[in-house]
């Protein structure tokens, strides 16, 4: 049980590594723009 807790409070004190998730296909369009010029083809 000490280590369960040691381990919780060790994993409290760490930053957040991701504290803003972003949706993966917004990510994925961002690095299509960039490299290749696409763009969504739902845009009317």
């Amino acid at each position: 049980v000490d280590d369960d807790e040691a381990m919780l409070a060790e994993a409290a004190e760490m930053p957040q590594m991701h504290p803003e998730r972003r949706n993966p296909e917004e990510i994925a369009l961002a690095l299509l723009t960039a490299q290749l010029g696409a763009r969504r083809i739902d845009e009317g």
